[in-house]
């Protein structure tokens, strides 16, 4: 298959591809990109196997990439050692690399943010807008969910939490906030506050020591 061969690319290094398997047995591909692995799909519901949880779907391929939407807190306890949840500084090196692939467009552009999304987009999921995947991981616009469970913005943003949480929030003197990971249909990526009881997709990170 195509989609899982590893890739050499215009600087000359080859991506590294595997797998990491979760706490239920899920099996899930990864991609090596300088000193971090990733998941190339979103973390699934852990209490369902692989086939329980894509029941009803009208894919299994697309179930698997699309994942399960969780809080922060959820978030943070998902990934297992020496697995982890990206860290802000892990997404923003995620997006120095991304946009480097496309170099001249991102001088061009001025904004290597916005050149990143075109990268890390899935080809096929966000319509008129969909990237080019050229470091294969994937994103699709799964969109948000708010505490009543609704989901909000599924096709057109992929929102992912990150570890790092806030001191205080912008949004509510009560609620807990964290950074979470924004990829859009025409502004690019960016970091941003979200009241950590939102549901997101995760992606888990692995740190290869060298």
């Amino acid at each position: 298959n195509k989609h899982d061969l590893p890739l050499s690319w215009e600087d000359g290094k080859e991506h590294i591809f595997g797998e990491m398997e979760d706490s239920y047995g899920n099996n899930y591909a990864t991609v090596q990109l300088d000193s971090l692995v990733w998941m190339r799909s979103n973390m699934r519901d852990l209490n369902q196997t692989d086939s329980e949880s894509c029941d009803n779907q009208i894919s299994n391929t697309e179930c698997e990439l699309s994942g399960t939407l969780y809080s922060q807190d959820e978030a943070n306890s998902v990934c297992i050692f020496p697995w982890r949840l990206p860290s802000k500084s892990d997404f923003e090196l995620l997006t120095n690399y991304a946009g480097k692939k496309h170099k001249a467009k991102c001088e061009e552009e001025g904004n290597c943010d916005f050149v990143a999304g075109d990268v890390l987009k899935n080809k096929k999921t966000w319509g008129r807008f969909s990237g080019d995947n050229l470091i294969r991981l994937n994103m699709d616009p799964e969109g948000y969910q708010d505490i009543s469970l609704e989901r909000f913005q599924d096709g057109e943003y992929a929102y992912f939490w990150s570890s790092n949480d806030l001191s205080k929030s912008r949004f509510s003197s009560t609620q807990a906030s964290a950074y979470s990971f924004y990829v859009t249909k025409t502004e690019g990526v960016f970091l941003k506050e979200n009241i950590k009881s939102v549901k997101m997709s995760i992606r888990c990170v692995k740190i290869i020591e060298e």
